[in-house]
This record gives C-alpha cells, sequence and structure tokens, in this order.
C-alpha cells in the first residue's frame, strides 16, 4: 500500500516525512503549485501524476488543505480510498456566507454578514459602511492573504471605509470577501479527531480532545 499525497502547497511535508522515516511507509507526494515541490526537496521524491497509483488499492491524502475537495469525491466515486475532505468540506472552509448560511440552517443564530465579490465589491461595500456605520469586520474568503482582514475599532465606522480604500490599491484581483458585524469577547474551538466511528483517545483510553482559545 502507497500513500499519494495530493497538495497545493505540501503544508503537511513533516507528517509524509514522518510517516516515511518513522512508520516504513511508501510516500509518494504530488505537489500542484509551482515552486513548492522544492519542499524537503532531495528527502522526499515528488511525482508528476497521481493518476498512475489509481486503481491499486492505495491511500490518497487530500486532507494538506482546503482545496482538494472537488477531486477527493471524484477519486472516492471511481473507488479509491481517500483520507480528505470534500467539495462541500472546501465550502465550509472557504466561502464565509456558505458557513453562516448552514449555521442558520441548523438553528443557530449568526450575526448580520454580507458577501461583496468581483467588479464593484469596493464601491457596495463602502456605500454600506457609510449608511450602517457601527463596527465591521473585513474578511477574505478562498485562499487569499489573511493580512486582509481586519476588524473596525471604531463605532462610526470611519477605520473601515480607510481600509475599503486601502484594499482598493492592493487587492485587484479574485476579490471576495465579507463584511460581517463586530461582536465582542473570545472565541473557542474545540477539535477533536473521529474516524465514523469513535473518537481518537488517548493512552488512557480517554477521548482526546483540542481546546483553544
Amino acid at each position: 500500500m502507497k500513500f499519494v499525497w495530493i497538495s497545493e502547497f505540501f503544508l503537511s511535508a513533516s507528517l509524509a516525512l514522518r510517516m516515511k522515516r518513522l512508520e516504513g511507509a511508501e510516500v509518494h507526494p504530488f505537489v500542484k503549485a509551482k515552486g513548492y515541490e522544492k519542499i524537503l526537496e532531495g528527502i522526499l521524491d515528488k511525482e508528476d501524476n497521481y493518476e498512475k497509483f489509481k486503481g491499486e488499492g492505495n491511500i490518497f491524502i487530500t486532507a494538506d488543505d482546503a482545496m482538494s475537495g472537488k477531486l477527493a469525491d471524484e477519486l472516492r466515486k471511481s473507488g479509491e480510498l481517500v483520507y480528505g475532505g470534500n467539495a462541500i468540506s472546501d465550502d465550509l472552509e472557504n466561502k464565509r456566507s456558505f458557513g453562516q448560511k448552514v449555521l442558520n440552517d441548523y438553528g443557530l443564530n449568526v450575526v448580520e454578514s454580507g458577501n461583496y465579490k468581483g467588479a464593484g465589491a469596493y464601491d457596495k461595500a463602502l456605500e454600506f459602511v457609510k449608511r450602517k456605520k457601527g463596527r465591521w469586520c473585513f474578511k477574505q474568503n478562498g485562499d487569499e492573504d489573511k493580512s486582509y482582514n481586519y476588524s473596525g475599532k471604531f463605532e462610526n465606522g470611519d477605520d473601515m471605509v480607510d481600509h475599503i480604500l486601502d484594499m482598493k490599491k492592493v487587492w485587484t484581483e479574485n476579490i471576495d470577501f465579507d463584511l460581517q458585524a463586530f461582536v465582542p469577547g473570545h472565541e473557542c474551538a474545540i477539535e477533536g479527531f473521529f474516524n465514523g466511528k469513535d473518537f481518537l483517545r488517548d493512552k488512557e483510553g480517554e477521548d482526546f480532545f483540542i481546546v483553544n482559545w
């Protein structure tokens, strides 16, 4: 059995290396983005085609990013074993408005937000902030630079207006962002790994979860 990595930026290169060196697994990374195939160059050999590993009972790993869900669905449909997400999980990660809709559909309260995309996005966002005032959060969608994000500080919204005007100069392609009402407080995340039957457990057999603030 071979483990075939299909990755955009090879973010889990250290895991692939660990599986090879410590577990003795046969690892075959396929890296899509130009230049990123040089990660661990000379240490792990890269593949230029993952198709040749199909139909052999190998495990395809697409969990390295939130950009390969559609491919993972196609591989599963063709009978391959895949460890990774799917098209819907990609949308949950990359499209904030979609995630908000899902939460709302299942009865959770969500704050006011709106999506702005493509030509005219900045002008529409500026008109909205100037009209509504208040504190708003600017959040990029997809794989765009997270340094674009900004949390408004002024109740009159003037700093968000300035931020949008700045973004208008530096982010000129693939524009896709949300404005979301600011909510004061602390953010808490709880993570657990589930195999379809049980959660990951520690050496004592207790459920193992990660909590961060």
